[in-house]
């Protein structure tokens, strides 16, 4: 039996005993399977597999794990080449864009690190607990440590782009090196002492920097630290994640979950999401100016137009995540708990709309721009929200079976709530991923009634009429069709019929149309009809019949066998009544049009019916 913390137990009496036999802090043991009394082998999570060949007593470890500690950075220094820096002083390097792992000795004491930042691809720094910086010039084959006089917690690196590196720390430390990190320079602030750890720094030209604290606070210079000032994050709980892309447009994540956007350098915010665990952001970053992403508790989040829209990617972990970077593109790695959580982001989707407004019951083609790698026997697939723009329950729309850019046919179905604020997304199964939302929301309406009603018998002998019936609404115009083509003039919402015909209308409200089922409308030539050979022997109605013919014997001569036929002497049916005088024909699933019934008996005859 298996359990949390690594243990796992076993019994030989039946569970009056049980004995444990392994415990492991880093594995919690989720199933276990016993071919022999000594050969067990246990599942266990982030993807452990251990064997024992004598009963438990002794233990290996078949999956393989990099490390088991919680990762706090990532630094991405080429399209495939990468560094991750975690608890216990971890490092590890990927050189094949995140597939396999390193681990490197940081010589940084086993103090835990919280942030990496590679100057070029060779030199790189890493920091963390109680001061500790360390270095590589070698491009990670060897880590130095840096003796900086610094004492207190270091949380982030940044690099301007004058090439000079700040850290920023608890007890509102700043410093900065010019020399690649080999020396530093504390910068004085009047925060010190007050409370404010200083968590993430980033720098605009020479004089602007901007620090994300542990307080509902920003702290921002403009003159390079002469002067100081205290900037509210946009909320009123505590500052957990921040992004700039220059100095007055950025974004904020806070303790319970919000995301806050300003354009003005933090004097006004914007509330552009408050996530549903209201879990703390931990992680704000942006490729570009329209495409970004935060990590929430186990959360991730995308944005594809600038941040005033997110919606949710897949956590494969379930783990939380603390950082980000970026490969090429759109393509990132993703470090964060659960044992060295690593997670790698491939391919991106992206949604043509032909229309920002969609009607019911009609059919659209999408256009997806599918940009990487999917498996074989991947599909794609359209998902609408409801109409509040929520993906509790999303409704599909379509789907193609592909493996890269291509066309889908969509139907918009009758019953959606009438909206403006929809959204809708791609979904793909191979492998699992959602592209980001449409920027802008999307209109659902519901289409107007288009059927029709005909006002008698669509099937007639020539020389009568029928009148169809279009169901009508205020405003709604009307397009009558004949075999597919336009009927010119006919725009009332009825039509005069004396000819054979598949009918349809078009109904318009002025933005959403509909086309009709096909109304097929039936003139037979009915001359000769009423002169069926020994016609007058035999009673059948009613006629024309859309279900039922009764045919009757006048003078009760048997009726020994009937056999029914098309027009075109088409053998249909052969019923043998056995010396019936009256027969009840079921003709319902029978097509329109004529038809004969040959009778053999005493008194043979030929009639005639119409199928309506």
């Amino acid at each position: 039996m298996g359990s949390e913390a690594g243990n796992i137990f076993y019994t030989s009496n039946g569970g009056a005993n049980w004995n444990s036999y392994l415990s492991n802090d880093w594995f919690n043991a989720l199933d276990v399977v016993a071919n022999t009394s000594n050969n067990f082998i246990v599942a266990g999570t982030n993807g452990s597999i251990l064997k024992s060949t004598n009963g438990g007593t002794a233990w290996n470890e078949l999956s393989s794990r990099v490390s088991e500690t919680r990762l706090n950075g990532i630094e991405t220094i080429s399209s495939t080449e990468a560094f991750a820096a975690g608890v216990s002083g971890t490092i590890l390097h990927t050189t094949n864009s995140g597939v396999t792992w390193t681990p490197q000795a940081s010589n940084a004491g086993g103090e835990d690190l919280q942030d990496i930042l590679f100057v070029n691809a060779t030199t790189g720094l890493a920091v963390g607990s109680s001061g500790t910086i360390v270095k590589t010039i070698d491009g990670g084959a060897n880590w130095n440590f840096i003796f900086s006089g610094i004492g207190e917690n270091l949380f982030n690196l940044h690099k301007t782009s004058g090439n000079k590196i700040y850290v920023c720390g608890a007890n509102a430390k700043i410093a900065f090196s010019n020399n690649n990190g080999d020396t530093w320079t504390d910068v004085p602030n009047s925060f010190q002492g007050l409370g404010y750890d200083f968590k993430l720094i980033q720098s605009f030209g020479t004089d602007t920097l901007i620090i994300s604290t542990n307080q509902p606070y920003l702290v921002t210079t403009y003159d390079n630290g002469l002067s100081w000032n205290l900037v509210n994050n946009g909320g009123a709980t505590d500052n957990t994640a921040m992004y700039f892309s220059n100095s007055m447009t950025g974004f904020t994540g806070t303790s319970i979950g919000e995301i806050y956007s300003t354009v003005d350098g933090g004097t006004n915010w914007s509330l552009e999401l408050q996530t549903n665990g209201n879990d703390p952001v931990n992680c704000i970053k942006f490729t570009d100016p329209l495409n970004g992403w935060f990590f929430a508790g186990n959360e991730i989040y995308r944005t594809a137009n600038g941040g005033s829209v997110w919606g949710k990617e897949i956590n494969p972990s379930k783990a939380p995540l603390y950082d980000i970077d970026f490969l090429v593109g759109n393509n990132a790695l993703a470090v964060g708990d659960g044992l060295s959580t690593i997670l790698a982001r491939k391919n991106d989707m992206q949604l043509s709309l032909p229309t920002t407004t969609f009607c019911t019951d009609n059919g659209y083609t999408l256009a997806i721009n599918a940009n990487g790698n999917w498996n074989p026997g991947n599909q794609f697939r359209i998902e609408l929200s409801d109409e509040f723009g929520e993906f509790i329950y999303p409704t599909t729309l379509g789907s193609v079976t592909a493996t890269g850019t291509t066309p889908v046919p969509i139907n918009v179905p009758n019953g959606l709530i009438d909206g403006t604020d929809y959204r809708i997304r791609i979904f793909s199964t191979n492998p699992p991923m959602w592209s980001p939302l449409n920027s802008i929301p999307i209109e659902v309406r519901t289409s107007p009634d288009a059927y029709i009603v005909a006002g008698g018998p669509t099937a007639f002998c020539a020389g009568s009429s029928v009148t169809l019936y279009a169901f009508t609404g205020a405003n709604w115009v009307y397009q009558w069709y004949k075999d597919g083509v336009i009927i010119n003039g006919a725009t009332a919402d009825t039509l005069f019929v004396d000819s054979t015909g598949n009918y349809t209308v078009n109904v318009s409200d002025g933005i959403c149309d509909l086309t009709s089922p096909i109304t097929d409308v039936l003139v037979i030539n009915c001359s000769g009809i009423a002169e069926q050979l020994s016609a007058s022997n035999y009673l059948l109605y009613p006629n024309p019949s859309k279900d039922i013919i009764r045919i009757t014997s006048k003078d009760s001569r048997a009726i020994n066998k009937m056999t029914i036929t098309d027009i075109t002497g088409r053998i249909i049916d052969v019923i043998t009544p056995g010396d019936a005088t009256a027969i009840q024909l079921n003709v319902e699933s029978y097509p329109q049009g004529m038809y004969q019934v040959i009778i053999d008996g005493n008194k043979p005859a030929v009639l005639r019916f119409i199928k309506l």
